[in-house]
């Protein structure tokens, strides 16, 4: 299958957040090489409203930036780091052990423990 100037094999054409295997007509977005069905992207953009701090110390939400530099020439603001505690790095660690691509339940799953 081709999509942009990418070409991905039939059974690698799928969707990063749900696994979800794209058909030709189906609507996607290609994000940093990876692809969305047009769900999980709306979903993954709606996560992505990037919080930042005003001038004054309060939070403010921005506009989500897709990666691209502002009209000023400077990059939007980074996602803060993720960061986990030894017994969520521990659950993450076997998990990932059992499989390289755990199924979406089970990512879930870590999900709301962390």
């Amino acid at each position: 299958m081709r999509a942009l100037d990418h070409v991905y094999h039939l059974p690698c054409f799928v969707c990063v957040g749900c696994g979800r295997q794209l058909q030709k007509g189906d609507q996607f977005v290609v994000r940093s090489g990876r692809l969305y069905c047009r769900p999980d992207f709306e979903k993954e953009m709606a996560v992505m409203q990037i919080v930042t701090r005003g001038e004054n110390g309060q939070l403010t939400p921005t506009a989500p930036h897709n990666g691209q530099p502002r009209q000023d020439g400077r990059r939007g603001p980074k996602r803060p780091r993720t960061i986990l505690t030894t017994a969520q790095r521990r659950a993450f660690k076997a998990s990932f052990e059992i499989s390289q691509k755990p199924c979406r339940k089970v990512r879930e799953s870590l999900a709301k423990e962390t």
